[in-house]
C-alpha cells in the first residue's frame, strides 16, 4: 500500500473529531475527507489511502478506476460472508459466487433493468409530490406544522406497493388523514 499516498491516523474509527487521534476519518468527516484526497491523495486520480492501527483504506475517485475495480478486477477480491442473511435459506446476497448465485442472479435481474428503475423512479417522485402535498393540506397555509415520523416509512411502504405489487395503499389521500 505503499504506492498509493495518503495519511495517516490512530483510531479506525471515531464519532467526532479527534485532531492527532481521528482527525480524518470519523462520522460526517466528509469535509475532512475532501481535504485529504486533495492535500495528501494522488493530483490526478484523487486516489488516496489512510492508513489507521487496524487496517488501510482505499478512496477511489477516478471513473476508469473504478471500472476497473469493479469490473476487470472483481475476481480479485473475495465476496464478504453474510450468513445473517442465510438465516431463511440461500438467496442472491448469502450465495457465494457459484453455480447457486448465477440461479439468484438469473431470476432477480430482470426486476431491476432500465424500464422497471424508470418506472420505480416515477413512482417514487409521483408518492413524494402526494406526501408534499399532505404536508401542504397538514399545514394549513401555515408555516407552523410538525412533520410525523410515519410519514417516512409510509413513503416506502407506497413506493414498494405501488412499484412491485402495483397496489395502492391510499396513504396520501385526504381521507386518509
Amino acid at each position: 500500500m505503499k504506492h498509493v499516498p495518503g495519511a495517516w491516523q490512530l483510531l479506525s474509527f471515531s464519532f467526532f473529531h479527534i485532531p492527532f487521534l481521528s482527525p480524518y476519518s470519523y462520522i460526517g468527516s466528509y469535509n475532512d475527507l475532501v481535504k485529504a484526497v486533495e492535500k495528501y491523495g494522488d493530483p490526478i486520480t484523487k486516489t488516496f489511502r489512510l492508513t489507521t492501527s487496524k487496517s488501510n483504506s482505499v478512496w477511489i475517485s477516478d471513473p476508469k478506476l473504478l471500472k476497473e475495480y469493479f469490473i476487470a478486477k472483481a475476481h480479485n477480491f473475495e465476496k464478504p460472508n453474510y450468513n445473517v442473511a442465510a438465516f431463511f435459506g440461500e438467496n442472491i446476497l448469502s450465495a457465494q459466487n457459484n453455480e447457486s448465485w448465477k440461479k439468484h442472479f438469473k431470476v432477480c435481474n430482470p426486476a431491476f433493468g432500465p424500464k422497471n428503475l424508470k418506472y420505480l423512479c416515477k413512482v417514487a417522485v409521483e408518492s413524494c409530490n402526494s406526501m408534499f402535498e399532505m404536508w401542504d393540506r397538514r399545514c394549513d397555509g401555515t408555516n407552523n406544522c410538525i412533520l410525523e415520523h410515519d410519514d417516512y416509512p409510509n413513503l416506502s411502504l407506497q413506493i414498494l406497493g405501488l412499484a412491485g405489487l402495483n397496489i395502492d395503499f391510499g396513504i396520501y389521500a385526504e381521507e386518509a388523514e
